[in-house]
Order: structure tokens, then C-alpha cells, then sequence
């Protein structure tokens, strides 16, 4: 008896080859945001370093402060710093961002007038 037609190998095979031709890969870049607040207290006049792994995508952004107040922000793709000069409260948003998994700590160090500075 011959026999004409589709096995259930040769069906299981169409099949498979469907299944994967009509596949299309998707790439997904996942964006997951550490976010980390701190309330940190210091006399005038005063500095905050922020040091972390080179990037040169970071940015301070939101500065805001009670008063009209005299502060300046220099930064470099290892470190963000932010000194004030007035006593007052400030505000700001640091972020800093990386186009491939990095894993790191920050290191964050607080100078407050002629005070030993104190790190987090």
C-alpha cells in the first residue's frame, strides 16, 4: 500500500516552520528607574558630591529653594556637585542613566562649612 500525504513527523514539521516563520523578534528597552530620596542637613556654606560610574547621561534638574538663594551646580560624567552658600532649603533632582546595566554604589559626601563631611 503507498502511501500519499502528511506523516505526523512531517506535520509537527509544517507546523513548527509556521510557528517560527511567522515569529517576529520584538526588543524591548526596560527602564528600571532606582529612585532614592534624602533630607540632609548642613550649615553654610555647603556642598553635596555625588560621585558614580561614568556616564555621560546625567543631569540636575528641579532646582528650587525657599529663598532666593545663591547655589551653583558643577557637574562631570563621574560626579554632580551642589554647593549653596545661603542657609535655606533646597531642592533637587539628580538622575543619572546608563545604556547598559551597570551595577554600582553611589557615593554621596556632605561638607558642611568647616565641619568633617559626612558620607552616605
Amino acid at each position: 500500500m503507498k502511501r500519499t500525504g502528511f506523516t505526523a513527523a512531517s506535520l509537527l514539521s509544517v507546523l513548527l516552520l509556521i510557528l517560527f516563520a511567522a515569529t517576529t523578534p520584538v526588543y524591548c528597552e526596560e527602564e528600571v528607574p532606582a529612585v532614592a530620596s534624602f533630607n540632609l542637613q548642613a550649615y553654610a556654606p555647603a556642598r553635596v558630591v555625588i560621585s558614580y560610574a561614568y556616564t555621560n547621561n546625567f543631569s540636575v534638574t528641579d532646582v528650587s529653594s525657599l529663598g532666593k538663594s545663591l547655589y551653583k551646580i558643577v557637574s562631570s560624567p563621574t560626579s554632580i556637585e551642589f554647593r549653596a552658600e545661603d542657609v535655606d532649603t533646597y531642592t533637587f533632582t539628580v538622575e543619572i542613566k546608563y545604556a547598559v546595566i551597570t551595577s554600582q554604589s553611589l557615593q554621596i559626601a556632605v561638607f558642611s562649612s568647616s565641619h568633617a563631611p559626612e558620607g552616605f
